[in-house]
């Protein structure tokens, strides 16, 4: 990974293309994503649908971006994602040294912010961006059963994750469309973190609106004392700016 990273910074302080001027672009949108997976700390494993009760829901999303012509210098993306949800459900299984025996309150919080670090390798019809990403958890999993106030587990999710970052766009000329798709991504021993993200854009003068489908997972191999295996994706439908 480290190797990975050298490599990509090497290539894009010799080959990135720039932007002419300096551009601001916001957006925020509405992700409708559903958990589906299960998460283990001790023997057993717990299913986050048929277990703990987690639905679909409607989440929050946002970024702002600066893009910039100095050579060699990365432009700048901080993304917001908010992705905390209550579930009920019926739980007979023990998880962390906790032996649940019967309906729990379960919160889930997997909130995260991301400052992602990239240089524009490509700028007319299509572009090409790479570049790195830092994702920044902090969370918490809360699982409590009802009546039973010595019954509760909490497992703190307080992590920052580098990640490789890719990003493909094409104009579609003449008709105010353009297509897209990002990556990011990190691979290490048996753990595995996965984000990606195709969307449709239509655009007047400086006001778009963007649908699209985000895709998240995450496979984490005896990280903190917890296994998981989660996916979380769905459609979005937003809004965004430039300037």
């Amino acid at each position: 990974m480290k190797r990975a990273m050298m490599t990509l910074l090497a290539a894009m302080a010799c080959n990135g293309a720039y932007a002419d001027t300096i551009g601001l672009f916001a957006g925020i949108s509405g992700w409708n994503a559903d958990f589906t997976g299960d998460v283990q700390s001790g023997s057993e494993s717990v299913d986050l649908e048929k277990d703990l009760g987690l639905d679909d829901d409607t989440f929050i999303q946002g970024y702002v971006a600066f893009e910039h012509f100095v050579p060699g210098l990365p432009n700048l993306r901080l993304q917001y994602t908010e992705l905390s949800q209550n579930g009920q459900g019926t739980l007979t299984k023990t998880f962390d040294d906790v032996t649940f025996t019967g309906d729990v309150d379960t919160d889930v919080d997997l909130t995260h912010t991301d400052l992602i670090a990239y240089w524009r390798l490509l700028d007319n019809v299509v572009s090409l961006d790479l570049g790195l990403q830092a994702r920044i958890f902090d969370g918490e999993i809360t699982i409590k059963q009802k009546g039973a106030s010595t019954n509760e587990s909490t497992t703190a999710i307080d992590e920052v994750v580098p990640m490789l970052y890719g990003a493909v766009g094409v104009d579609l000329p003449l008709t105010g469309l353009s297509v897209g798709a990002s990556l990011a991504g990190l691979k290490y021993s048996d753990n595995r973190m996965l984000d990606v993200a195709a969307r449709i854009n239509y655009e007047i003068e400086v006001v778009g609106v963007e649908l699209g489908w985000r895709e998240m997972q995450l496979e984490l191999d005896d990280v903190s004392d917890v296994d998981a295996d989660v996916d979380i994706g769905g459609p979005y439908l937003g809004v965004s700016v430039h300037f």
